[in-house]
């Protein structure tokens, strides 16, 4: 059997992802109190470079990160990540989960995690290819792995994302899937009324 994709939907509409990120951008005011400096997350890229101190801090090895995937923090943190780079970078969300050898599509952030699927969420340039899209709890796991995808030693920081060539697949002429897009709108509303100014309160 072949490997499985979930073309069937626009990977920006996923339901599931248009129901984490709304979930996400609800809990983001707890999520910034309870990390101790809740003035520091105000959508920049500067503050990129304390969340890397944070999740330097909070976990010994890349193990212990993946395992606690599911967790209030780490959720908080990848969502944090994800949309910092997309504000930075005029990139959005995605999520077309991937399975091999005609396995059921595993749900976002699966329970138990199945080697070779794909149940993350990535953001990315709009129209561009999944396979360039990044990865923002694969970035925080590269952090403590200190390698690549490749495998290959890699000195990971966060700031690095917003560099002109890291996970930027350029512009686009169709705007199509850029501009129709309630579940991108909505949740992007929902995250400015919990960002900066609702992390000072």
């Amino acid at each position: 059997m072949s490997d499985r994709m979930d073309h069937g939907r626009a990977a920006q509409r996923h339901p599931e992802l248009v129901a984490w990120r709304t979930a996400r951008a609800d809990g983001f005011e707890q999520w910034a109190r309870e990390t101790g400096t809740p003035r520091t997350w105000d959508f920049s890229p500067e503050s990129l470079a304390a969340l890397e101190d944070l999740v330097r801090d909070r976990y010994a090895d890349p193990e212990e990160l993946f395992a606690a995937r599911r967790e209030p923090f780490l959720q908080g943190a990848c969502w944090y990540l994800g949309e910092v780079v997309c504000r930075a970078k005029g990139q959005v969300w995605k999520f077309e989960p991937f399975a091999l050898h005609g396995a059921p599509l595993p749900p976002l952030f699966a329970a138990a995690y199945e080697p070779g699927t794909i149940d993350y969420p990535q953001v990315g340039a709009a129209n561009a290819d999944i396979d360039e899209a990044l990865s923002p709890m694969g970035a925080l796991y590269t952090l403590l792995s200190g390698v690549d995808d490749a495998g290959e030693p890699h000195d990971a920081h966060l700031p690095d994302l917003l560099e002109a060539d890291a996970g930027d697949a350029g512009p686009t002429d169709d705007t199509d899937d850029a501009t129709d897009t309630d579940d991108t709108d909505d949740t992007a509303d929902a995250a400015d009324t919990h960002g900066a100014d609702g992390a000072r309160s």
